[in-house]
């Protein structure tokens, strides 16, 4: 008597389990999941031998981090700092977009594909300045979110994206377009690192036009702004001292708010304030309630009136731009 054995029965009595459909089915699409993802990593990831521009651009991001911290941009003397600034962003941004377009344009097998990498290139480029934007902004209280600076990006992405995918459709190879982008790269950052060095980025220079807002508190009691006076730093008789120095005397580490005062008719030391009336306030003076007085200097923030940090030396400190400044003598209770 002959018994027909359908195939599960057979691998049973062989000793194999068959493995239920929807496991099948489970293993099928974790392949095919990993499949995809290989893929897609293969498409954005450079390509073997491809990854002399990622040191580059892993080197170069902490650079530009640390230049939009910076209380300026570099200076260039024989440009304005509005100008200088705006070529900066046109320029840093154009290389990332390069730079971008170098790791990622491996992949791309035509014409159609290239033009996509650069304007996505260009895209993150555009998002990476608008981050640091941000960070500028939120870190730092002396240089303000600046939508011109938006815009440089955004043009130096968009003219190297274009400048990119022309001269690939010519013909061009990414061997050349990569010593280019490599030579940039080394060039504006050899100049930015000269200019660092020689002009300090804190301070003021000639061709600069900072803007400082002061406050002098005197034992609880808001004194009036100082009279206006004429010079490189000068005010108009409001809360701001102008800086933009016009001698040698007036500019670097000598735009001072020890000057300031002293144009002003008065004096700043790190004990003593002298009013350009002629009245004195030093430590240890008394305040009108009998209770002695102190002297402090501090960078604060005006729309809540809390102190960030004091300024020591106050005399021979440097403001930076945009900067608030507050004056205080008084009591302990003045001062808290």
């Amino acid at each position: 008597m002959e018994v027909e054995l359908d195939s599960d029965s057979q691998a049973n009595s062989l000793g194999i389990t068959a493995a239920p459909s929807d496991d099948v089915e489970g293993v099928a699409g974790d392949l095919s999941g990993r499949a995809r993802g290989v893929a897609f990593a293969r498409r954005i990831l450079p390509g073997r031998g491809n990854w002399l521009p990622v040191v580059f651009l892993v080197a170069w991001l902490p650079l530009l981090a640390y230049l939009a911290l910076l209380p300026r941009t570099p200076r260039v003397p024989v440009i304005p700092e509005s100008l200088a600034s705006s070529l900066a962003h046109v320029a840093t941004s154009a290389l990332l977009t390069a730079l971008l377009y170098w790791i990622f344009a491996a992949r791309a097998v035509d014409q159609r594909g290239r033009v996509r990498v650069a304007i996505v290139s260009a895209g993150l480029a555009s998002g990476s300045g608008f981050a640091l934007e941000l960070v500028q902004s939120w870190y730092s209280n002396v240089r303000l979110f600046e939508g011109s600076d938006i815009v440089s990006n955004i043009l130096g992405a968009g003219l190297a994206a274009i400048i990119l995918a022309t001269l690939a459709d010519l013909g061009v190879s990414r061997r050349i377009l990569s010593v280019g982008t490599v030579a940039g790269v080394i060039a504006l950052t050899g100049g930015v690192l000269a200019s660092l060095v020689i002009w300090n980025p804190a301070y003021p220079y000639r061709g600069d036009h900072w803007h400082v807002q002061y406050l002098v508190v005197v034992c609880g009691e808001w004194l009036p702004p100082f009279a206006g006076f004429q010079g490189g730093v000068h005010s108009h008789g409001d809360r701001l001292i102008h800086m933009h120095p016009l001698t040698a005397e007036e500019e670097g580490a000598n735009a001072t708010l020890g000057l300031f005062f002293q144009r002003a008719g008065g004096s700043l030391g790190e004990t003593t304030l002298v009013l350009p009336s002629g009245e004195t306030f030093s430590n240890g003076d008394a305040c009108p309630n009998g209770e002695e007085g102190q002297l402090r200097v501090s960078d604060f923030k005006p729309s809540t009136f809390q102190r960030l940090s004091r300024i020591e030396d106050p005399g021979h400190y440097v403001p930076s731009n945009y900067q608030d400044i507050l004056i205080e003598f008084g009591t302990v209770d003045d001062l808290n």
